[in-house]
This record gives structure tokens, C-alpha cells and sequence, in this order.
């Protein structure tokens, strides 16, 4: 669906030039066509910001990250990156928001509650009974509430009115804080959810709230999508639910490097290329052990690289020196590991399936010679299955999911892709 705004526009350096163009939405990316160039040159230009203003409702406009995709003398087009509604922005006076209201791609399906429940039918018409709303409120810190509200949503269309379930997440915080935290927050929540499910979930809106509580509308380019996936859920919000007032300070606590962790792993499904997403998980996996697992002591690092000479056959030859090497990472997380039953019973996740992910990732990343270790790429697509498993545990111990729910999902995902042998299946081309 293509939409065309007129918009009057200008940049903070030329404040007396204004040029006239539209605001394009197409393909689900926005973009700025004019007729000319806001430098007066046939150039390819940069702009931090671009500000623009509706003749007719006079609603402003701020893009924010702009940069030219086509230039030609009677037409330049510009890709936004942010888009902020209804206020100019001043990037040197960082203006601070009360909070804001997301939405996510299929949040509506993770919670089985409906408010929409069906009674009864006939000829002529059908029954429904429709509840107002459902609020779940979590105090995640001191400053910070985060609420998921449920409601309805009616439209018309034509003669007839329609309603669908709307599921939106609320953040409110005591005091101002920057667009980035905001951003920062909202990102956070939607890798969370991202961790109960195999379809890689998007921000439909975000909207900030301003000091009067008027929400200013905001797009992100590169996290937004209208594209709806198949869902395909892991473990349902009930399961949770009692849960979430402990699990949700845990994750906010830990922002700065929970969000990094999980966003390599969600990165994983998004790669087509199967190395690309193998070495996102590995990079992942690693990542969250320096975040979390490294501790100086000098006795645990000796046992683990004494053990992993003895276990691994690939390091027999050589010395493993007292330091947290990527390899006594590896052992290290396998030994934690094994506390789950669905981790250590499935025949997947042996000290070899270690040993093999220890010399992909060097040969995926430094192209070493080959060796008898390896995962070809064939291989690899079924242990990018097992890798996700393997950090997804790692991530939803860490911030307190109960050990039975991390259980249940270990095995309805070896259920949904079944084992890696050791033998060969003559039948396949994976192993």
C-alpha cells in the first residue's frame, strides 16, 4: 500500500530554504521525494536531521538519519531511518520522554486469554462476548513500570464495524528519560519474546510519551515491519505469567549486555546464510560467558583446562593455558548445562558436539585448514538448530525462568527437529 504526504521541508543549515516533496511509504519503507536538492547541488547527501511540516493540517515532522538514494536533476529521493510525528526535534537540546507504547508482531497469540469469546450462532446472526480490556502491570526497577494491556480494536469498513484483539506494552518512568533508553528498553522486551518462540518478532509502532502524556508517533526503519510470519510459539505467557514479577527485574537489570546476547541470537534466524548464522550464535554464546560466567579464579580455570585435555581428543597434544580461552568457555557452559536432564539425555549434546563447535567457529571465522571436527555446510544447518537451543538455555537460566519451563522447551524443540547422530543416515545429505 503506498502512501504520499505533502510536506514542506527544510534542514537546520538552509532554515529560510524550503523545499516541497512528499513523504512516500511503500514496500514498508518511508522515504522523502523532492523535485530538488537541499545543498543545491547534484550531489549524494547526508542530513542528521530533515524537518518538515504539512501545509494543510500544519502536523510537523522530524527525519531523523537521512541519506539520498536517487539524485537526478528534477528528483531526489531520500531514505529515513527515524521518523518522529508531530514535534521538530533538536538534536542539541536531547529532549526526554515519560516513557512509551510499543506493539510486536503476534504479542496477541502469546497470551491465550481472549476477549473476544464466541456463544453462539444462527441463520441470521452470531454471538460474542467481548471483555474491555486485560492489564498486567510488572514493577521492573525503582523508576521503571512496564504494563501489557490487552483491549479492542474496532474499525469500519464500509457499512460494517469489525474489532480485533490488540495487545500493546506500556513503559512508564517516573522521570524523563533519552530516546535512546527508551529505545534501548523496547528493544529489550522484544528480544525477551523472542526467546518463547522460532519466528523472529518486529516492532509494528512505537510511540513516545511526552510530558503532557501526548504520545509523539515514532518509526524505525530497521526494526519496524507490517510482514506477519507464521507463528510458531515455544511456550505460552501463562506459563510465565507468575514468574514474570522476578524474571523481568532480572532481564532490565541486565540490559546492557542481555540485549547484545540475545540480538545475536534472534540475528541467527534472520541470516539465510548458514556460516553467517552459525558464527552469530558462536559469537553469542561466547559473548554471554565474558558477560557473565568469567570469574577470577585460578583453581576453577586449572580443573576445567585439566578436564578438557583429558575429554577433548583434539587437545590431548596440546597445552591449555590457565585463561578463559574460547575452548574452556565451551566446557565450561557444557558443565553447567548438564544440570538439565533434557540437556544431558539427549545424545546431541556430548563433549564432541562441544569439540565440533570449538573448530567450526575457527575455521568459519579464520578459514583454518580443515580437520576431522569440522561441521560442513551441510551439516551446519541441523547444529544451528541445537546452538540456538544450547544459548537460549544459557539466557532464560540467567534471568530465573524455572528449570521445569526451561525444560519443557528444550524438549519441544529437539522434538520439533529431531537429533544429530554420530552415524551417518545414508538416506541424507545431513548427518
Amino acid at each position: 500500500m503506498k502512501k504520499q504526504i505533502p510536506l514542506k521541508l527544510f534542514i537546520p543549515e538552509f532554515k529560510g530554504k524550503k523545499i516541497e516533496g512528499f513523504l512516500t511509504f511503500e514496500n514498508n519503507n518511508w522515504e522523502i521525494i523532492t523535485k530538488n536538492s537541499f545543498s543545491r547541488k547534484f550531489v549524494f547527501e547526508e542530513h542528521k536531521v530533515i524537518y518538515g511540516q504539512n501545509p494543510e493540517s500544519k502536523k510537523k515532522y522530524s527525519f531523523v538519519n537521512c541519506f539520498t538514494r536517487y539524485a537526478s536533476k528534477e528528483l531526489y529521493i531520500y531514505v529515513i531511518n527515524e521518523i518522529y510525528e508531530d514535534e521538530w526535534i533538536r538534536t542539541s537540546q536531547e529532549k526526554k520522554y515519560f516513557g512509551a507504547s510499543i506493539r510486536l508482531t503476534h504479542l496477541e497469540l502469546w497470551d491465550i486469554n481472549r476477549l473476544i469469546k464466541f456463544i453462539s450462532s444462527n441463520e441470521e446472526k452470531s454471538l460474542y462476548e467481548l471483555k474491555e480490556k486485560i492489564i498486567d502491570s510488572f514493577r521492573v526497577n525503582k523508576t521503571l513500570n512496564l504494563s501489557i494491556i490487552k483491549h479492542i480494536k474496532w474499525q469500519r469498513d464500509l457499512n460494517k464495524f469489525h474489532c480485533e484483539e490488540v495487545s500493546e506494552i506500556f513503559f512508564e518512568n517516573k522521570k524523563k528519560v533519552s530516546r535512546k533508553q527508551i529505545l534501548e528498553d523496547a528493544i529489550l522486551f522484544k528480544n525477551f519474546f523472542n526467546l518463547f518462540t522460532t519466528t523472529p518478532i518486529h516492532f509494528k509502532y512505537l510511540n513516545l510519551l511526552n510530558s503532557e502524556k501526548k504520545e509523539i508517533k515514532v518509526d524505525f526503519n530497521f526494526h519496524k515491519t507490517e510482514k506477519e510470519d507464521r507463528f510458531n510459539i515455544l511456550i505460552e505467557r501463562k506459563e510465565i505469567e507468575a514468574d514474570l514479577n522476578n524474571i523481568l527485574p532480572k532481564l532490565y537489570s541486565k540490559k546492557n549486555e542481555l540485549n547484545e546476547v540475545i540480538q545475536l541470537f534472534v540475528q541467527s534466524y534472520l541470516l539465510t546464510n548458514m556460516q553467517l548464522s552459525f558464527l552469530s550464535i558462536a559469537k553469542g554464546i561466547e559473548l554471554y560467558h565474558k558477560a557473565f560466567k568469567e570469574v577470577n579464579n585460578k583453581i576453577l580455570l586449572k580443573e576445567l583446562a585439566t578436564k578438557i585435555k583429558s575429554e577433548f581428543d583434539s587437545f590431548t597434544h596440546k597445552k591449555v593455558n590457565p585463561v578463559w580461552s574460547f575452548n574452556i568457555r565451551l566446557y565450561h557452559l557444557h558443565t553447567i548445562l548438564k544440570n538439565f536432564d533434557s540437556y544431558s539425555s539427549n545424545p546431541v549434546f556430548n563433549i564432541a558436539f562441544i569439540e565440533r563447535l570449538y573448530h567450526s567457529r575457527n575455521y568459519y571465522t579464520h578459514l583454518f585448514e580443515k580437520n576431522k571436527y569440522l561441521w560442513d555446510n551441510t551439516e551446519l544447518n541441523n547444529a544451528n538448530i541445537h546452538l540456538r537451543i544450547f544459548l537460549r538455555t544459557l539466557i532464560l537460566n540467567e534471568i530465573g525462568v524455572k528449570k521445569e519451563i526451561i525444560e519443557k522447551l528444550i524438549k519441544t524443540e529437539v522434538k520439533r527437529f529431531g537429533h544429530i547422530k554420530d552415524e551417518k543416515n545414508e538416506y541424507s545429505i545431513f548427518k
